[in-house]
């Protein structure tokens, strides 16, 4: 498991080069999102380690499909989410990319009961037309049932992409 990660992460920067396809624009129809991710945060005052792993193909010009999965360690409970979602960027705006998203997520939480939530995201891609690139955003999310508090929530969001 120690390797596991930074495995994944230099396989993740050796895949743009096997890509023998020219793009025109990052989103352009056909093109694959890569992501991986690694973060903190803390549950019932407990710090949690949170590692993800994602991908999207854009089905038409600046429109992505894209699954992405990520583990919470450390906490009170271990938790696991599987979020589908669906992305539009305004690629043809040069230099700051905006983008509108949603997204549906189902959270599967040892000894508790599963939520499920759907979200909406917007933001912008900032950077040249590269393969690697940084968003930065908003996010509003909302449980479908089954939380106590707290059934909704805005919060920032911060991506780094690569893009082939």
């Amino acid at each position: 498991m120690r390797l596991l990660l930074p495995t994944a992460l230099a396989l993740l920067l050796l895949l743009p080069l096997g890509s023998t396809r020219a793009h025109a624009h990052p989103w352009q129809q056909g093109s694959v999102r890569v992501s991986a991710g690694l973060g903190f945060g803390v549950i019932d005052g407990e710090r949690t380690t949170i590692v993800g792993l994602g991908g999207g193909y854009n089905v038409v010009d600046g429109l992505e499909l894209g699954l992405d999965v990520d583990a919470w360690f450390g906490g009170p409970y271990r938790i696991t989410r599987l979020t589908p979602g669906a992305e539009y960027v305004l690629w043809f705006v040069p230099v700051i990319h905006p983008y509108i998203g949603t997204f549906y997520r189902r959270w599967f939480i040892t000894d508790q009961d599963n939520l499920s939530s759907v979200g909406l995201r917007g933001g912008a891609y900032l950077g040249a037309n590269g393969p690697i690139l940084i968003a930065l955003g908003i996010v509003h999310e909302s449980f479908l049932g089954g939380c106590r508090l707290g059934c909704s929530d805005w919060y920032p969001e911060a991506r780094f992409v690569i893009r082939f």
